[in-house]
């Protein structure tokens, strides 16, 4: 597979289960190695974590026996800041999320949607230049992932942060990126690469429902529905 991403770019990537979407994210951020090929990042080969790249999982990583305010501060406090610093920034990150009132909680006390919160904030206090993220709402109700996929889309426009964001969610793929990379059916390349010219500032409950986003969705479910039926017939296949 062939995929560039340009500095400041939010790129999404669908693809049928199992076709490698995660593997593509492993292999950037240095995880797992490249089976062939090379993988640059910044110009430079990646023999390990690149500086500077933020990873947000599918399941969130806070650490239970912290509270959020520590656990937002975790990432600054392992790069060097002091405790004080720390969590003065993880403060300000906290209300970015909207989670001011809760520093003293444990990730225990909180709702699904409230520790995604904590856990773009324990990302993005980092400042990465490189984001990461695989399926990272994919748990959430509807309504919560909205809302996430808006806090998100408000805190990058202010970076120049490079985004290669996963998701088996063509709707979320397209609200969010300015380009949606369609894979194919494993083992997985580069099938079709979709410019998304949809104006930003975006709000994905509003843009969901103009006739450009349809025509996009048309595009990429049209680019993606062989892959699926490719994946589907392989798996109906080992069945029987």
């Amino acid at each position: 597979m062939t995929l560039s991403v340009r500095q400041g770019e939010f790129v999404s990537v669908v693809g049928p289960t199992g076709c490698g979407k995660s593997t593509s994210l492993s292999m950037i951020s240095g995880l797992a190695p490249a089976s062939d090929g090379q993988v640059l990042v910044q110009g430079r080969p990646v023999t390990g974590i690149p500086d500077g790249l933020g990873y947000m999982f599918q399941q969130d990583a806070v650490l239970p026996w912290r509270t959020v305010l520590d656990n937002v501060a975790a990432g600054p406090r392992y790069r060097g800041a002091s405790r004080t610093e720390a969590r003065d920034r993880a403060r300000d990150w906290v209300a970015k999320v909207g989670l001011a009132g809760f520093e003293r909680y444990y990730p225990h006390q909180l709702s699904g949607g409230m520790r995604k919160r904590v856990a773009l904030a324990q990302t993005l206090i980092n400042e990465p230049s490189i984001l990461l993220m695989d399926e990272p709402f994919s748990a959430l109700d509807v309504q919560t992932r909205e809302h996430m996929q808006d806090l998100l889309l408000d805190l990058w426009s202010g970076t120049s942060a490079a985004v290669v964001f996963v998701t088996h969610d063509l709707t979320e793929a397209i609200a969010l990126a300015d380009t949606v990379v369609v894979m194919t059916a494993a083992p997985a390349t580069t099938k079709n690469v979709i410019p998304v010219r949809l104006e930003r500032p975006r709000r994905v409950e509003e843009i969901r429902l103009e006739e450009s986003f349809l025509e996009v969705y048309r595009e990429v479910w049209d680019s993606l529905r062989e892959e699926v039926e490719i994946t589907r017939a392989r798996g109906a296949g080992r069945v029987a």
